[in-house]
């Protein structure tokens, strides 16, 4: 903290234009050192965690820390400094339940018109090269006869949910509904459909994460050099989760904070989270409920893009997801002592494991793959933050952009990003200024 608060006023950062983000070419680490830090605060808790927590590494698994200095310093002060009574608020059920859902809800009530199952395949530019002309999609699928408008949600303990599948009985039968959200689906279309500017649409936002960016933009990428520079230059990576849900609570595991997140832990998970809390929301035998739900998440060595054959590629990484969570299981004694027996974990305490031990027991839990181009974490490289565009800077008169992947200010992989992100497109879109109407803490 010394460090910092001496590479602050030594490095002008106060009276600086740019702020912060004076110093993002530089490594947090490398900074911190070169105003007076000892070398052994780097392996700290507290920095292992905050790097582990924005998979700040150059690639996954390796052990060079890289994240840009002044976006490293601005989530420690707000880490430090900004956060009221617990340092992580919690959601009591899962984000696509009671955030992505009620948000859904807020928009159609607005009269926002979805129409789903529909895969961006690309932008097209117009012939004078300023502006999207028309975009390309692949309809996935139809309704059914009868059926006007699709309703994505259905009810689970009260809450508006979006099912795990989709709800077959809109659509019309027949359709190949596996892997619709998926890049490496089956890709089993019922029409390709081009919307066209002035007919179609008047603007144009594009959300994608940046890792589809290369794949639904190539016109732009071809076209500008700024495009080019963004996805060669701003980094993403592949990241790997699972979950495990057992019967007895957390105190009779051994463990006694519950609601804890812990990072700064041993690979490949080196981050989990106490979730006891989300438990009211979900279906179980009343005789066999579970006590503890524990999520762990890390970051995950899967190169993009690859020219792996895209089925051998998803399946190569989930087993090996598979057997890093298996393997991971025996890091569990620290936290859950009381799971363990002389010859290791408790098999039976595990949730609907069915008596099945070892990978086929992890196997009916929860696990995933985060290898879809939409679903790679945005990093916060050192240099790289002069690449990102603005919302409004997309060199298209009727394009905008939205994501945390933007230069929005808070230039870091998490949903107030992307919500500053979006509050600033909607600002473009509107013709009022970028900042119009919000508040808060970025950097200049």
């Amino acid at each position: 903290m010394a460090a910092a608060i001496r590479g602050v006023l030594a490095d002008n950062l106060v009276t600086d234009p740019a702020g912060l983000r004076a110093i993002n070419d530089e490594e947090f680490g490398d900074w911190v050192l070169r105003h007076g830090a000892h070398p052994e605060v780097l392996d700290s808790a507290l920095i292992r965690g905050l790097y582990d927590l924005v998979f700040g590494y150059r690639t996954a698994g390796s052990e060079q820390p890289a994240v840009a200095a002044g976006t490293m310093v601005f989530l420690v002060g707000q880490a430090l400094f900004t956060y009221r009574g617990a340092f992580f608020w919690k959601m009591t059920a899962g984000m696509g339940d009671v955030v992505i859902a009620p948000l859904y809800q807020a928009l159609k009530a607005r009269g926002v018109r979805f129409e789903f199952f529909h895969r961006l395949e690309g932008l097209h530019l117009d012939p004078s090269r300023r502006a999207i002309d028309s975009i390309t999609m692949g309809r996935q699928a139809t309704l059914a006869h009868g059926v006007e408008e699709y309703d994505p949600l259905i009810r689970v303990g009260g809450l508006p949910v979006f099912p795990a599948a989709p709800r077959a009985d809109q659509l019309r039968p027949g359709q190949v509904l596996d892997d619709t959200e998926s890049h490496f689906g089956i890709r089993a279309d019922v029409e390709t459909r081009t919307l066209r500017k002035g007919v179609d649409f008047d603007h144009v936002v594009l959300a994608v994460s940046l890792g589809m960016v290369p794949i639904v933009g190539r016109e732009l990428i071809a076209d500008r050099a700024e495009w080019r520079q963004q996805v060669s230059e701003v980094s993403t990576v592949a990241t790997q989760a699972f979950q495990l849900w057992l019967r007895p609570d957390e105190p009779a595991l051994g463990w006694t904070h519950p609601g804890s997140t812990v990072s700064g832990y041993l690979r490949p998970f080196e981050t989990w989270a106490s979730m006891p809390q989300t438990l009211w929301s979900e279906t179980w035998p009343a005789a066999d409920t579970p006590g503890t739900v524990a999520y762990f998440c890390g970051s995950l060595d899967a190169a993009w893009p690859t020219e792996e054959p895209a089925q051998q590629y998803v399946e190569r990484l989930r087993r090996q997801v598979l057997d890093d969570a298996t393997a991971h299981l025996d890091n569990l004694r620290l936290f859950f002592p009381a799971a363990f027996t002389d010859t290791g974990f408790d098999w039976s305490l595990l949730m609907g494991a069915a008596g099945l031990t070892g990978a086929a027991a992890v196997a009916t839990q929860h696990l995933s793959v985060n290898i879809d181009p939409s679903d790679r974490y945005v990093q916060s490289l050192p240099g790289s933050d002069r690449f990102r565009l603005r919302p409004d800077e997309s060199g298209y008169d009727n394009l905008v952009l939205a994501g945390d992947w933007t230069d929005c200010g808070m230039n870091a992989g998490c949903i107030e990003a992307a919500v500053m992100s979006g509050l600033q497109a909607a600002n473009a879109i509107s013709g009022r200024g970028r900042f119009h109407r919000i508040r808060g803490y970025w950097l200049p």
